[in-house]
């Protein structure tokens, strides 16, 4: 196979699908999970959906026939590796803020859809936070309750002069107080997590594997599969300018790139900045050259077939990646019209500003 690079110039992701998009074009054997924090908060513009927005969202998802699903009810078809319904939606939110209560809840009554609640417990009947009768309240009404650690410290970034030891211990200590508390407070025993902040690595899996939970859910976009691993799941933010209706529609057109990590084996960035990543390309069908890489949201980047391996391709971003979170997004068009492949790798820098 040649070798080529792709050099990308085109001012967003979003172009890409924005033309092309038939709603009524769909796959069997994903789904779509969504993530919201705040609902007519305009005081938390970049974790904040407009009450006009989601209720838009909502609307959508019930016109054109979606099945919206408990996301117990998705892990449970994962661990079984069950076929997964078309057209399926999870939607799930982040923190318990008061606006969850005030705002979604009486649109979700409306259309009867199911949504989980990830509780961060240390928060629980602080200011803008909803408190433990209210969270009662909404389990009796059936929301579903899920773990996002007492402290909501990240669960990836290890404290200056923390040994390897004290680390983990302290991890494993945070999920277990928040989930005793949830037990006590709720009378429910979670059986899924959320990692705070969406920050995971190798050892975040394994505690959090280790503390009994059945499933995880990240924050990135990007596309459920049925042969996904079950303790990082891709969940899409829907908040700020990425809140719109449009935005939801553009994300319910992507479709699983048929690619496998080679590289890197965890999320954690080493002495390599900007990060190489290696894909296998499972299907040969896909086309090479039509693949596009976004960096956080930001065109650019290399794509580029490696001559030793004829199915693997290597993408680098052109320039180093700052502290915190960052994102590779690779596109491509998809089988089906008005679809898109998309794949999306997670990083994570420790270092801090």
């Amino acid at each position: 196979m040649k070798k080529f690079v792709l050099t990308i110039c085109i001012p967003s992701i979003f172009l890409f699908v924005t033309f092309l998009f038939v709603p009524s074009v769909f796959a069997a054997n994903h789904l779509h999970a969504f993530v919201y924090h705040r609902f007519g908060d305009n005081r938390y513009p970049s974790t904040n959906i407009s009450l006009a927005d989601f209720s838009a969202q909502m609307r959508y998802l019930h016109d054109h026939d979606y099945r919206v699903m408990r996301a117990a009810e998705v892990i449970a078809l994962l661990r079984e590796k069950k076929s997964l319904p078309p057209k399926t939606v999870v939607l799930t939110v982040d923190d318990a803020y008061k606006t969850f209560k005030s705002g979604a809840m009486p649109i979700l009554r409306q259309y009867g859809f199911p949504v989980t609640l990830f509780v961060n417990t240390d928060s629980v009947g602080r200011k803008d936070s909803l408190d433990w009768a209210e969270l009662r309240e909404l389990v009796l009404e059936g929301v579903e309750i899920g773990n996002h650690t007492a402290t909501h410290r990240s669960l990836a970034v290890q404290l200056a002069k923390e040994s390897a030891t004290d680390f983990r211990q302290r991890l494993r200590r945070d999920l277990d107080r928040a989930q005793q508390i949830l037990i006590r407070e709720l009378g429910v025993t979670p059986q899924l997590f959320a990692y705070p902040y969406g920050e995971y690595s190798l050892l975040a899996q394994e505690i959090v594997e280790e503390s009994g939970f059945l499933g995880a859910f990240a924050q990135y976009s990007g596309v459920i599969e049925k042969d996904d691993p079950l303790f990082t799941l891709a969940r899409t933010p829907l908040a700020g300018s990425y809140a719109t209706l449009k935005q939801m529609q553009q994300k319910l057109a992507f479709r699983p790139m048929p690619v496998k990590v080679i590289k890197p084996a965890d999320t954690l960035l080493d002495k390599e900045n900007p990060p190489i990543l290696i894909l296998e390309v499972l299907d040969p069908q896909l086309d090479l050259k039509a693949l596009r890489l976004f960096v956080n949201g930001q065109p650019g980047g290399m794509v580029q077939s490696d001559p030793q391996h004829p199915r693997q391709i290597i993408v680098r971003a052109d320039q180093t990646l700052g502290a915190g979170r960052s994102q590779y997004i690779l596109t491509s068009p998809g089988k089906e019209t008005g679809t898109y492949y998309a794949f999306t790798q997670f990083w994570l820098n420790r270092s801090r500003p």
